[in-house]
């Protein structure tokens, strides 16, 4: 097992955040192209919300230009998003740059509702994952973040992903690539199924 130190000084850190944004005016980006758009779907969970210290923890410790330059998209990812416990926090409207929920068809919705009902949840992640990168796109920035909502993001995490952005840059000129992976859960630490190969070959 392992005592989690750092863990707990940093949830102390994000919650001290969105105690004081409780109690702040909204500030919006003052770009109008920012760098990195962040979007954050988030669902009501049953029993503890993490999302609330995912924001914290992703927002304490930056600079004002780093704070500039980021567009924070939170996406209530259900149907009725008054459902969601931090839905009317004053907080949120205080830091995000963008509060999203469904702005679709009626069709479409009635089948969010129904893959909602019959939880099938595997399904309707891939459409809300879809949805909220598009509306990350719609931002015209030069990167998109799309975090879960139950991340814990340590200080620093701004400046080694802009610097890992930029290594990959130089890495991979010439070259296409997809995705920069920038958490990890500490349990499964497993293969992941779309690198299995590489692991193999890296083993003979």
């Amino acid at each position: 097992g392992y005592q989690r130190v750092y863990s707990l000084k940093r949830e102390k850190q994000a919650d001290a955040f969105i105690d004081a944004a409780n109690r702040s005016a909204h500030q919006p980006s003052s770009q109008s192209s920012p760098s990195i758009c962040l979007g954050i779907a988030t669902i009501a969970r049953t029993g503890k919300q993490y999302i609330r210290r995912t924001i914290g923890s992703l927002l304490e410790g930056l600079s004002h230009a780093q704070q500039d330059s980021i567009h924070l998209a939170v996406f209530f990812a259900q149907t009725d998003p008054s459902q969601h416990p931090i839905y009317n926090e004053p907080w949120l409207n205080n830091v995000a740059d963008e509060i999203l929920q469904y702005d679709v068809r009626n069709e479409t919705m009635q089948r969010l509702r129904s893959l909602e009902e019959n939880h099938q949840f595997w399904n309707k992640s891939m459409f809300d994952y879809e949805y909220l990168l598009s509306k990350c796109v719609d931002t015209g920035s030069d990167w998109t973040m799309i975090v879960e909502d139950d991340v814990l993001a340590k200080q620093g995490w701004y400046a080694q992903a802009t610097d890992a952005l930029s290594n990959i840059q130089i890495r991979m000129q010439g070259h296409e690539w997809l995705y920069l992976r920038l958490f990890y859960t500490e349990k499964p630490f497993g293969w992941n199924s779309e690198e299995w190969p590489w692991y193999l070959a890296g083993l003979y």
